[in-house]
């Protein structure tokens, strides 16, 4: 369920990328961003609970991103964690199994990229922006399947190795599904293999 508290947050978020996007379509000038496309496989970990490796997951996704305008790119993400829950087998629920699942993540995004107002270049090797991601996901409990929220704003980077196949990590700050608990994690570095054309 979204609180007023966090459904005011999402309402600043959109409010803040609408202002961004009609500057940007006042100020433009000419850039490599616009008209391009981006597809990105990246890797996170999760937290959960029983879990090898610390108490954490690993957390796979692929997101596609257009370029919009001049400086900012949109797209979608889907992903999936393996996490797992308990599930009682006697009425006094001290007795059970763990089961494990793969969850379904999904979602939004939004690149605001910075180096366009510095570097006028059709194919230039660096990109740095600024993330919104806005999602979801689906997971499992004793109960049955249950969905829960997650967005985040951050920084990115991208370093192309050749003309159109490079590196990205990001850094995001936001409100991350916490598994098992169903509480939060509120810090993600994300990286991986990027490819433009």
């Amino acid at each position: 369920m979204i609180t007023k508290k966090r459904k005011s947050r999402m309402q600043y978020l959109v409010l803040l990328v609408l202002i961004q996007f009609q500057l940007t379509s006042a100020f433009a000038q000419d850039s490599y961003i616009n008209g391009r496309c981006n597809i990105k496989a990246g890797y996170a970990r999760y937290k959960g609970v029983n879990l090898t490796s610390g108490n954490t997951t690993g957390h796979y996704r692929l997101e596609i991103n257009y370029g919009l305008s001049n400086h900012l790119e949109g797209g979608a993400y889907i992903g999936t964690s393996k996490f797992n829950y308990y599930q009682p087998t006697d009425s006094t629920g001290y007795t059970g199994i763990r089961k494990y699942y793969y969850s379904a993540f999904y979602g939004i995004n939004l690149n605001y990229h910075i180096l366009p107002y510095f570097v006028e270049s059709d194919n230039f090797r660096f990109d740095a922006y600024l993330t919104g991601k806005f999602g979801g996901a689906l997971l499992q409990n004793s109960d049955g399947t249950c969905h829960k929220f997650e967005y985040s704003i951050g920084l990115g980077a991208a370093f192309y190795l050749f003309n159109n196949l490079g590196l990205f990590v990001e850094l995001n700050v936001g409100d991350f599904i916490f598994e098992h608990t169903l509480e939060n994690d509120y810090f993600k570095s994300r990286y991986g293999i990027t490819f433009k054309f």
